[in-house]
């Protein structure tokens, strides 16, 4: 049964993460149509995607978009549930929230976002704790999560891009 609601878990979010990565590419390409600017999109290989956290490349940049973000409840991964670099310590160049209350897409360098936590070194295993180190190691994980608010974060947004209430995702 376990198994079955990690699957169900694991498809669910693959289906957040399509549609927002979906509209995000609408977005973002009537914003760079509307400035006369080119738009060129490459969906990034399985690889990339898995191993490098970009979903797209867009006129030459990298993205990863993370759909269904809230206020109150942004996750910055620096380690992935195996231990490994997460997308905080990756190479992408530019994540893309969606926040659900702004109905935006709000647009962040990542290194911007890891310069504002890289002296972060409290831990917790207390998931409604901001601005720590969240592991589940207890628990036989190895994530690295730190939870922050949107307003601990608005000030290093490059872009924010609204969409319309018939775009809404959710």
């Amino acid at each position: 049964m376990n198994n079955n609601i990690n699957k169900n878990r694991l498809k669910i979010s693959k289906e957040i993460g399509d549609k927002a990565e979906n509209l995000f590419i609408e977005v973002f390409s009537k914003y760079l149509k509307s400035k006369n600017k080119k738009v060129i999109i490459k969906k990034s290989t399985p690889y990339e995607d898995k191993n490098l956290h970009i979903d797209y490349y867009i006129n030459g940049g990298s993205f990863d978009i993370k759909g269904k973000r809230n206020l109150d409840t942004i996750w910055l991964e620096k380690k992935n549930i195996n231990g490994n670099n997460g997308w905080l310590l990756s190479e992408v160049q530019y994540i893309a929230f969606d926040i659900l209350e702004l109905k935006s897409f709000c647009i962040f360098k990542r290194i911007d976002l890891y310069k504002h936590i890289k002296n972060i070194n409290e831990y917790t295993s207390n998931s409604y704790e901001y601005n720590k180190i969240y592991t589940r190691s207890k628990w036989g994980k190895k994530d690295e999560l730190i939870k922050v608010k949107y307003e601990d974060i608005k000030h290093l947004e490059i872009l924010k891009l609204p969409y319309n209430n018939q775009q809404q995702l959710f």
